[in-house]
């Protein structure tokens, strides 16, 4: 949800047609408000996924890790603090990566021999799980 770039109807349209969520708690925020509900939680964005039928989701946040929705099932995927990441590929802004850490970040060329915590290795083009298409640049 990027103003000016969205409206209420827009994403209310786009809720009932797609298979994959993922929002911030912001931008939850800003959904319960279309929706009439002061409930912003992540039991609240699983409400959301099952309400309009869509079987995965993720909603960020940020310091505090992520929420998890898939198959009817919420969790909690702690955050994990990052230091020292190097780009080695030219991610843009908003790119889905992935991302090496540890000793392996210090395989690259770019990285070999310094002190880094994580290097983004890759940009994802198109994400399967199961033979199911889930993400697609």
């Amino acid at each position: 949800l990027r103003a000016p770039h969205f409206d209420a109807e827009i994403v209310l349209w786009t809720l009932r047609h797609c298979g994959v969520l993922k929002l911030n708690r912001e931008e939850l925020v800003e959904l319960s408000r279309w929706l009439g509900t002061a409930a912003t939680g992540e039991v609240m964005f699983a409400g959301l996924l099952r309400e309009f039928g869509i079987g995965r989701g993720v909603l960020t946040a940020g310091e505090n890790g992520a929420w998890i929705f898939e198959e009817g099932t919420l969790t909690h995927q702690p955050a994990f603090p990052v230091t020292v990441v190097v780009d080695s590929v030219g991610a843009g802004v908003g790119e889905v990566v992935l991302v090496a850490t540890g000793s392996s970040a210090r395989l690259t060329n770019a990285t070999k021999d310094r002190p880094v915590d994580a290097v983004v290795m890759a940009i994802v083009d198109t994400m399967e799980v199961n033979g199911e298409t889930i993400f697609r640049k």
